[in-house]
């Protein structure tokens, strides 16, 4: 299921930004992709860069740094145990 959250209701701020500095934070093998992450990022944020090319290039680096499906399912669940403050509470 995809939920889009334009207004923030939901969760305070873009989880797929801060899910991209929590990868490059927690996964070393991310470092060559970091120049290309933060420009796209950068873009993104200013409205240069649309939102399916960001999800391209997250796809893209998820695809070929996580040697298995079970270190991107820990690494998501992490993600949200460190940003749950960040989800709505009402």
């Amino acid at each position: 299921m995809k939920v889009f959250d334009f207004d923030s209701t939901i969760y305070k701020g873009e989880s797929p930004v801060d899910f991209a500095f929590y990868m490059i934070r927690h996964n070393r093998k991310i470092v060559r992709y970091v120049p290309t992450i933060l420009i796209t990022l950068a873009g993104y944020k200013m409205h240069l860069v649309k939102k399916e090319k960001l999800e391209a290039l997250s796809n893209e680096f998820v695809e070929n740094l996580l040697d298995d499906p079970e270190s991107l399912s820990e690494s998501v669940r992490q993600f949200w145990q460190s940003h749950a403050h960040k989800l709505n509470k009402d």
